[in-house]
């Protein structure tokens, strides 16, 4: 487990991903923990009542990636603050920090 940056989609926090495959669960509460960990770390279920919902269309989405929101960004700037710990300078310099410099 990793702390992070900003995912950027503040009204929908907390925000919790669970990588590798991307699952993300918005407005997590502390009492929502034991069930992550059961469902999706443990058995690779995503918990249904944490899944973002198209306001649009009404359709839940499982993964980050299909969030209309993140599907419409070119991350530049901070584009591995969602991967790495923002406090930890070997973090960022494993993801590649500091190699124009170099």
């Amino acid at each position: 487990m990793n702390i992070t940056g900003c995912h950027g989609f503040c009204e929908r926090g907390p925000i919790v991903v669970i990588y590798p495959h991307g699952i993300f669960y918005q407005n997590v509460a502390p009492e929502d923990v034991d069930d992550i960990i059961t469902e999706t770390v443990e058995n690779g279920r995503p918990v249904d009542r944490l899944l973002y919902r198209d306001p649009v269309t009404g359709e839940k989405k499982t993964h980050e990636a299909d969030i209309p929101f993140y599907q419409k960004q070119m991350r530049l700037t901070i584009g591995k603050n969602t991967v790495i710990d923002p406090t930890s300078i070997m973090d960022y310099i494993a993801a590649g920090g500091y190699s124009a410099l170099a």
